[in-house]
């Protein structure tokens, strides 16, 4: 065997493994899979205002969780299932009384804690490379301006 024939079965054995690759790339990352995926991981449906007044009416709720920022509810019902409903801004205060007046149980919302240390590490570490390319660039160019000096 020539040592040209056994290169080009290797390379030909490399580009078929790539494609291979490829392909299953391209099937694991196809639209109805990551919709299914989608779907399958969503907990909590969407459902009107009207369903949500039908429900409670009912006594079908068992827990709500407000999230002001994007005037959501997060209801658990009777059966285990969960569901969230839009409410339109300024709503909140009067469905929080009508919640409690049926006697569901309003978790306290807790605000998250925001941690800035890591944009300081984030932030440190950008100077410290911006530092490092000037420096760079000054001994580059120093450099270069140095042998240009001597050749003359």
């Amino acid at each position: 065997m020539t040592r040209a024939s056994s290169r080009s079965r290797a390379l030909q054995r490399a580009l078929a493994v790539a494609f291979l690759a490829f392909v299953c790339l391209l099937l694991a990352s196809s639209p109805a899979l990551a919709h299914a995926k989608a779907k399958a991981s969503a907990k909590f449906g969407q459902e009107s205002i009207q369903t949500y007044e039908q429900q409670l009416a009912s006594g079908q709720i068992v827990v709500a969780k407000f999230n002001p920022a994007k005037h959501t509810m997060r209801l658990t019902l009777k059966d285990g299932s969960h569901v969230r409903v839009t409410y339109v801004h300024g709503d909140e205060p009067k469905l929080r009384a009508a919640l409690k007046a049926k006697g569901v149980s309003l978790p306290a919302v807790k605000k998250p804690k925001i941690n800035h240390k890591n944009r300081y590490i984030a932030g440190g570490a950008l100077v410290v490379v911006l530092i490092l390319i000037v420096v760079g660039v000054v001994l580059i160019s120093r450099r270069r301006r140095a042998a240009r000096d001597y050749d003359e």
